[in-house]
């Protein structure tokens, strides 16, 4: 072989590994983007989670409408962000995972309502018995 055929061989093969090299490295930096993205997306998830908290928190000092609105405004926004992550993620193995999760936030949507049903028929009851408490003392 000549030296040039030789020189050519040579960085032609330099050239063939360096388009390997960054090959793996652009794969690599997909890989890191992608789990990146998909621990963002299970913070927003843990954010939506600690607002609705707070607003449950919220609702159960002051019970009145505005913090309830913002309780089930924050819960359909999080039934939005599981269906929004679960077809974003496209994982059989994470659909389940998702499943489980959106049945919990139902679960719970379900668990605020009857509460807040339960209190205003309390609260109808205890100004019931207060109306009924002061006819009595009228009459005596």
């Amino acid at each position: 072989m000549k030296i040039r055929s030789k020189l050519l061989l040579g960085f032609g093969s330099i050239a063939l590994l360096a388009l390997a090299i960054a090959a793996a490295g652009v794969r690599t930096i997909h890989s890191v983007n992608l789990s990146n993205s998909r621990a963002e997306t299970a913070e927003s998830l843990s954010l939506f989670v600690l607002a609705l908290e707070s607003a449950e928190k919220d609702y159960l000092l002051e019970s009145d409408e505005d913090t309830e609105a913002i309780v089930r405004n924050l819960v359909r926004r999080l039934q939005g962000q599981v269906r929004e992550t679960q077809a974003a993620l496209a994982s059989t193995a994470a659909d389940s995972l998702f499943a489980e999760l959106a049945g919990a936030v139902e679960s719970y949507d379900e668990a605020f309502r009857d509460y807040v049903t339960f209190e205003r028929v309390a609260e109808n009851q205890l100004g019931a018995m207060s109306e009924i408490d002061l006819a009595i003392e009228t009459l005596l």
